[in-house]
């Protein structure tokens, strides 16, 4: 399997400073482009390399302290300079070096950086997923999930899911959902073959390739059988009610609810919105 995606951008994060430091930034600017001219002429085209092309960037680490906060993608180490994380139009990937890849990179930082990069390139270097600690007890209707926990869950072949991306704090929309979400968890606690569950998508990272609309609130199905590469995403916040969540698990559903009468199957997603006054499968 491979991480390989267009777009990728390797950014080094260290103390940009071309007023008072200047050759030491400009040291370091050289180092890093000596490995991206490697990169620069390679496409997906070329026969002699396999992978994506690959563009190169440096940022100040200070500047944008905020956003590598904000994504947990701070150092981990005060020897570990310049930061290198790798994005996507997925992901972001960082890498925290052993005792002897900080040696390799304080004594042959080319090397080491290359290094990186083919790893991330071969998917031996999987991208870096913020994840709260699992909850320790699950008290509530809709199971609480994390980034840690997740997979096997939406990955189980034998079930539906209905996962609902959340926020805990500042979120009078996601208050209004969890209601019906409840409503809905109580009505249908005898569907075996059902599985509704929350994160909270404000301290958690998901694949963004599966779930590349991850604002809050939303609802995604996973149906069961063969999961899709993408995850189903109910259309349109102003079109969710109680009846329409129901209209849209009951449309996707393909392993639950078996004893109700089928779905009607509409045309486009927009019909189904339309006709979401009609609850699919019986109210469920």
């Amino acid at each position: 399997m491979s991480f390989w995606i267009a777009n990728t951008i390797v950014v080094c994060y260290f103390d940009v400073d071309l007023d008072y430091d200047y050759e030491k930034t400009k040291r370091t600017m050289n180092r890093i482009g000596t490995v991206a001219e490697k990169y620069f002429n390679i496409n997906e085209t070329s026969p002699d390399f396999k992978h994506a092309p690959v563009r190169f960037a440096v940022a100040d680490e200070v500047t944008n302290g905020d956003f590598l906060e904000r994504f947990s993608l701070e150092r981990e180490s005060e020897d570990d300079d310049p930061l290198i994380v790798i994005h996507n139009a997925y992901n972001h990937t960082k890498h925290a070096p052993t005792q002897e890849e900080q040696y390799m990179k304080n004594m042959k930082f080319e090397d080491y950086l290359e290094s990186v990069v083919d790893r991330y390139l071969n998917g031996t270097l999987p991208p870096y997923l913020r994840s709260q600690t699992p909850p320790a007890k699950q008290t509530h209707p809709i199971n609480t999930v994390v980034a840690s926990t997740i997979d096997p869950i939406i990955m189980d072949e034998s079930k539906d899911v209905l996962l609902y991306l959340t926020a805990e704090k500042d979120c009078p929309e996601c208050e209004v959902i969890q209601k019906w979400l409840d409503e809905i968890a109580v009505t249908i606690a005898s569907e075996k073959n059902m599985k509704m569950i929350k994160i909270d998508i404000t301290k958690n990272d998901l694949d963004r390739k599966l779930f590349p609309n991850q604002r809050h609130p939303k609802l995604y199905m996973l149906p069961g059988g063969k999961k899709p590469e993408e995850a189903i995403c109910f259309p349109f916040l102003r079109d969710m009610n109680l009846r329409s969540i129901k209209g849209f698990m009951g449309h996707y559903a393909v392993k639950s609810f078996q004893q109700c009468s089928a779905p009607k199957k509409t045309e486009s997603v927009d019909d189904l919105m339309k006709t979401a006054e009609k609850p699919k499968k019986d109210e469920l």
